[in-house]
């Protein structure tokens, strides 16, 4: 691979690939000033004006009839951040690949390694030491603006400023604010622009009960829905919020009203809280604590159960459960079992006599592989229909009075399953099979019926440590994909500790020289072995032939599949590089590196660019429908659609890859036709594209924040912001930068020239 490639005879500029790298750095500032006109809790800047598209009706029935789902509205920002996300950064390290080969093959690997540690590693930790300041700095500014935007607009008369300022008081459930704005004409079911959630929505998420009432006195409609379609009652279910939700159903609201996603208060109430939900909320700054939100949803989900006659459901936790059965009994055998095993064909390794008259997982004695028997009699005081409610991980049966009342067998994560059945005075037997493979396990039962609500029988023992955060892991992708055998569960811890290491935002927007550094460890060590082993050349028409795509598609394809966040390639920020990404960038930054050198290269790849900026559109359009197909799909149920969703996944990431490398033969073509000629000023913009995309993001979001209200068009504040952000940098690069030794840093030594007489 190394010395037998044919020797360089002279140093060339590639004038054309120099432009397009740096234009692909220059789109980061256009993508960054998008953020702030799409629905974006974490961005700092939000601007009231979020314009969205109408989606013509022809392309969503079309679309709804391949089984795809669009939305009725789409953003331009979204739809233009995906465009350029979907290629911009495989673009540069494809680029970065390329000049790397060649700095390797006219320099040496000693003074790659040198010159990049000098261009690459020092500027990155100087950027991130300056960087971090000014982005909290920012962070306070837009804080300070917020809450004085709140004060200047109280007592106006724009009842969209008014609308916005009631919205938030009834977030933090600040009476005095609400009523002083609803003396000022706010009404008091406005919706909040950015998610289209009313007043009483947040106050009731937010369990500010007085402001509840406050807001139900003067008017606001407690069965008032968001754009969500949620009613105030889901906002109470969704942090668990047990008066506010009694309140709420006391002065009205609708327990069955179903949200756009289909689910009613006790849907959300009877879940526990999820990924999605917890970024919602800590991106909206809102404090909560996991277990006592799911505590919370539990009792609200009771009040449910007992306002529809349904049995509640015993809490987590709970301790001292009265002694409910009678000759109690139990019988414990060991043995590895995927399904109930007849227990008449086993001899049980433990058999007791047990006071206690609660069914208990800890009599096993023992942690995995294991069954058990609990039987007993229980009190029957009223004649009546009795519903028992079983939950169990892994498998049970209910008998009561010799006959199976309840099957809920087999392998899988915690599952409930009710039955009734009509009972005389007197006393009732009962019997309870289960078995446990590896892992959680719980076992619980609970009985309603005449004069009985909910009376536990069964003492839950979920064999997890409360707040571990990798148990609760494994219990979430079990109750998705089914019990996990003890390998998998190893591979997802793993995978887990890689995974919030790589998200932790400690490089920011400039995770990508952190990577670029990986990139290039990577490439000398390659270089090394090539020169040790004497590995021969690539041939020029693996990367030359207008059938490459039949292989950079699918090797592209395996990594993508690994990334979920959106359409194309995700952004991890952490210290840990996310593997599947760094294979992924690694690919184009590989394949980059074995285009130099090669003239089949300059002339072939890239001459069929107006194709593949044509073919890219269809799959472009084609991806962004399978994402929207997707997400609504996981929302709906993951357990009920995984095979649909599966499915739509591989189709979308496919589409991603390929949509990716159209763009980038698409880009080098027309760059090579149109800027492959020296240009100066085009030159000059090459060289302070390092500097612009370092420095852009703090006074780009100081910018955002400061103009973020103002009445005006938002192309007139993204252009704004745009021009003003890079034509200040430039005025720094002019001055400041590029004759200094910060530009030397950045691009090497330049020299200014005396002006023309």
């Amino acid at each position: 691979m190394v010395d037998n490639l044919p020797p360089i005879l002279g140093k060339k500029r590639y004038h054309d690939l120099d432009a397009l790298r740096a234009f692909a750095m220059l789109l980061g500032i256009a993508l960054h000033g998008f953020l702030s006109f799409m629905p974006n809790p974490i961005w700092p800047g939000q601007d009231i004006d979020q314009p969205h598209w109408k989606v013509p009706s022809e392309i969503i029935q079309t679309m709804e009839q391949a089984g795809a789902s669009v939305p009725k509205k789409y953003s331009p920002y979204q739809f233009a951040l995906h465009a350029i996300h979907g290629f911009r950064m495989p673009l540069f390290f494809l680029i970065s690949g390329f000049f790397t080969s060649m700095m390797w093959r006219q320099r040496g690997l000693s003074k790659l390694i040198d010159h990049r540690v000098r261009r690459i590693l020092l500027p990155m930790i100087i950027a991130l030491a300056l960087v971090w300041p000014t982005m909290i700095a920012v962070g306070i500014f837009g804080g300070v603006k917020k809450a004085a935007i709140t004060e200047i607009n109280r007592g106006k008369d724009n009842p969209v400023q008014i609308a916005e300022t009631i919205w938030e008081a009834s977030q933090r459930g600040d009476i005095e604010t609400i009523g002083g704005h609803i003396e000022d004409g706010a009404d008091v079911n406005g919706q909040g622009k950015r998610l289209g959630i009313t007043p009483l929505w947040w106050a009731s998420l937010n369990g500010h009960n007085e402001a509840v009432e406050f807001l139900i006195e003067k008017g606001a409609k407690v069965n008032g829905r968001n754009k969500s379609g949620s009613t105030p009652l889901h906002g109470a279910a969704f942090l668990g919020q047990l008066q506010t939700a009694e309140l709420l159903m006391a002065s009205g609201a609708d327990k069955n009203s179903k949200n756009k996603r289909g689910l009613t208060p006790r849907d959300i109430a009877e879940s526990r809280l999820g990924e999605r939900e917890k970024t919602f909320l800590i991106g909206f700054g809102i404090e909560f604590d996991e277990e006592k939100v799911n505590s919370g949803r539990e009792k609200v989900a009771n009040v449910f159960r007992k306002e529809a006659g349904a049995p509640e459901e015993q809490e987590e936790g709970d301790a001292d459960i009265e002694s409910v059965l009678k000759k109690f009994i139990y019988h414990v055998y060991y043995g590895k079992w995927r399904e109930l095993p007849d227990f008449e064909e086993e001899f049980p390794a433990l058999s007791k006599e047990s006071e206690s008259g609660i069914i208990d997982l800890k009599l096993a004695e023992k942690k995995d592989y294991f069954a058990m028997v609990f039987e007993g009699d229980l009190e029957i005081r009223e004649a009546g229909r009795y519903i028992f409610k079983l939950g169990s991980d892994d498998g049970s049966r209910l008998y009561v009075n010799h006959g199976e009342l309840i099957n809920n067998d087999g392998q899988h994560a915690k599952k409930y399953k009710e039955g009734s059945i009509e009972l005389e005075p007197g006393m009732a037997r009962i019997r309870v099979e289960f078995f446990q493979g590896m892992g959680d396990k719980h076992l619980s039962l609970t009985m309603s019926g005449p004069g009985i609500d909910g009376l536990a029988l069964s003492k839950d023992a979920t064999g997890k440590d409360e707040g571990d955060f990798f148990k609760e892991l494994i219990r979430g992708l079990e109750e998705k994909l089914g019990v996990l055998p003890g390998w998998a569960k190893a591979v997802s811890v793993i995978v887990a500790i890689l995974y919030i290491g790589s998200v932790i935002p400690v490089f920011h927007h400039l995770w990508f020289l952190y990577y670029l550094a990986w990139l290039v460890a990577g490439f000398a060590i390659i270089a090394w072995l090539g020169r040790v082993f004497n590995l021969k050349p690539w041939p020029a028409w693996v990367i030359a032939s207008p059938w490459r795509l039949l292989w950079l598609v699918p090797l592209t394809l395996s990594p993508q599949l690994f990334m979920v966040q959106g359409f194309g390639p995700e952004t991890a920020t952490g210290i840990i590089p996310w593997p599947p990404k760094l294979l992924y960038y690694s690919i184009f930054f590989g394949f980059g590196a074995l285009c130099f050198g090669h003239d089949e290269f300059e002339d072939k790849v890239g001459g069929w660019w107006p194709w593949c900026f044509l073919f890219s559109i269809p799959v472009l359009f084609s991806g962004l429908a399978c994402l929207e197909t997707r997400n609504s799909l996981v929302e709906q149920g993951f357990a009920d659609h995984r095979t649909a969703i599966a499915y739509t996944h591989i189709f979308l990431s496919l589409c991603a890859v390929l949509y990716t490398w159209l763009m980038i033969f698409g880009f080098i073509g027309f760059f090579r036709r149109f800027f492959v000629v020296e240009n100066k000023r085009i030159r000059y913009i090459s060289d302070s594209s390092y500097w612009l995309y370092l420095a852009h993001l703090t006074p780009m979001m100081a910018i955002q924040i400061l103009i973020s209200d103002w009445n005006y068009p938002h192309y007139v504040k993204f252009l704004l912001v745009c021009v003003v952000t890079t034509g200040v940098l430039l005025l720094m690069y002019e001055y400041v930068v590029r004759y200094t030794i910060i530009g030397t840093l950045l691009n090497g030594k330049r020299t200014r020239e005396p002006p023309q007489a």
